[in-house]
């Protein structure tokens, strides 16, 4: 029988920065009706960046736009791959 193998990593593989969101205690995150740019788990508006002053609507496509753009890239990456493991002389396809 194979000796057993732990999954944990005993490194630390990232650093993270600091958050400049005030810190709250853990506890209950209390209930509120949806508000547009407010936060529950930290109980503050989020209002930094671009996506803060425009409708959940505009926020939306915006960001369905990015992710598409992201899509694409990546798609795109992935077909010049397959092309060039493709014109490798090993390459066979089962």
């Amino acid at each position: 029988m194979p000796e057993p193998l732990s999954l944990l990593v005993q490194q630390k593989l990232d650093e993270f920065q600091d958050s400049e969101r005030p810190q709250t205690r853990p506890g209950v995150v209390p209930w509120s009706p949806p508000q547009p740019n407010w936060n529950p788990w930290i109980g503050a508006n989020i209002d930094e960046g671009p996506l803060s002053v425009v409708s959940t609507y505009l926020a939306i496509l915006c960001i369905r736009s990015s992710c598409w753009t992201r899509f694409t890239m990546i798609l795109f990456s992935l077909l010049i791959y397959k092309e060039v493991s493709q014109a490798i002389p090993l390459f066979c396809e089962y």
